[in-house]
């Protein structure tokens, strides 16, 4: 528990802080910025942590998280980017 409130848990609520700046500057749509961060981060673990987590990704290479990070955002963008 206190791992998951120093870790995972404080970096969901300081990117949700970022996203709301983005939607009050007009950047994103609006809508719930907790449930948006959880988005981001499972999409940016979804090509990497996962895969990571059940052995089929050892040591990915800089342009392997380049490219699963750009596509992660491209979905993001594309779910909460202002239209």
């Amino acid at each position: 528990m206190l791992f998951y409130e120093i870790g995972p848990n404080r970096g969901h609520q300081e990117l949700a802080i970022f996203l709301t700046r983005q939607m009050d500057r007009g950047l994103l749509r609006q809508a719930d910025p907790q449930n948006a961060a959880l988005h981001l981060m499972a999409l940016l673990n979804a090509d990497t942590l996962m895969p990571w987590l059940f052995g089929r990704l050892e040591d990915p290479s800089k342009d392997y998280l380049r490219t699963t990070t750009e596509h992660a955002l491209q979905a993001f963008f594309a779910g909460y980017a202002v239209r």
